[in-house]
């Protein structure tokens, strides 16, 4: 596993991530990335603050299959993005709160028998989009979501 800390951008990078990684991100870093991991590994990602983005990228270099994605943000506006290029049996929650606007997207989806769980809540304008990827075949996969507050 790599992990890369740019101190100028506010950014955290890991690659290759195994088993489970767990990133609390308490206004320090205000975008982290996740650009691989191996199969059946946990991944949590927490911030709270202002102003971040999480970024998921799940089957970039390969498949990854029957691995635990949580991202738990609170805090005024916060983004979350899911790219899931390959991959079977995954569970994706993104739990997002707070006052300002949040947006939370699945894209390229490519794969079957994946869980997605999405909660906004807090006021200010909520989205979330869920995209397959061009030509994909998706099978089985699930979708929870809620929104509540003012302004959704």
């Amino acid at each position: 596993m790599s992990v890369n800390v740019n101190t100028t951008t506010n950014t955290v990078t890991v690659q290759n991530a195994h088993q489970t990684l767990t990133i609390i991100d308490n206004n320090t870093a205000n975008v982290v990335n996740v650009d691989q991991v191996s199969h059946g590994t946990s991944v949590t990602i927490t911030q709270e603050g202002t102003g971040h983005t999480a970024t998921v990228n799940l089957g970039a270099i390969s498949s990854v299959d029957y691995s635990l994605f949580t991202i738990l943000q609170s805090g005024a506006a916060k983004t979350a993005f899911v790219e899931v290029k390959s991959g079977i049996s995954n569970t994706m929650n993104i739990q997002q709160d707070g006052a300002g606007n949040h947006t939370a997207a699945i894209q390229n989806l490519n794969g079957s028998n994946n869980n997605f769980s999405i909660n906004q809540t807090g006021s200010g304008n909520h989205s979330m989009t869920i995209s397959a990827g061009a030509n994909t075949t998706n099978s089985n996969d699930t979708v929870s979501a809620t929104q509540s507050g003012s302004g959704d």
